[in-house]
């Protein structure tokens, strides 16, 4: 079965929702459509392979951002991981910042109310637990396969040990 991969590059604007939004320069389109490829074809590839399929997002964001030029608002890594077409069978968000924090709460409960989401709030080095219990258990008859996205506006912002630790469980 041939996939059209080109359709997969295409971030589709989407509208207004009134929530807080991140501004963001017309480049990162460029990454978010590297994000949904990878996240379409990651979940079509292991879909027949693992009974549960978890994607993390450690610096998820208010699952929108606007381009600062044009005012265009396009769904983030959030939303994307929740679009994809065979999807994950959990989701855990995790997001340092209140009011980013708050709109993607208020997002998922009101768009994707019948899809098992974590979302926490909170330092992610500081909510490694937390995130490490969402994950559920693997066995023989329930293999988990993980897909975690790191990406920090700032670099300074995520210790090694907090990835060494979300690896070795």
């Amino acid at each position: 079965m041939k996939t059209n991969k080109s359709a997969y590059l295409k971030i589709t604007e989407t509208n207004d929702d009134g929530l807080f939004t991140s501004p963001i320069k017309d480049h990162s389109l460029d990454k978010y459509r590297a994000i949904s490829l990878f996240l379409n074809i990651f979940s079509t590839g292991t879909k027949d392979k693992w009974q549960c399929r978890v994607y993390i997002d450690l610096f998820s964001g208010p699952g929108k951002s606007k381009i600062k030029k044009s005012n265009k608002i396009y769904p983030g890594s959030p939303l994307l991981a929740l679009e994809v077409k065979d999807g994950f069978n959990n989701c855990i968000f995790s997001e340092l910042n209140p009011v980013k924090f708050l709109a993607l709460e208020q997002r998922v409960q009101k768009f994707y109310p019948d899809k098992k989401i974590a979302l926490i709030q909170g330092d992610v080095n500081l909510n490694t637990e937390k995130i490490l219990a969402e994950i559920p258990k693997a066995s023989r008859s329930n293999k988990v396969l993980s897909l975690c996205l790191v990406d920090p506006f700032n670099v300074g912002s995520l210790k090694f040990s907090t990835i060494q630790k979300l690896n070795n469980e």
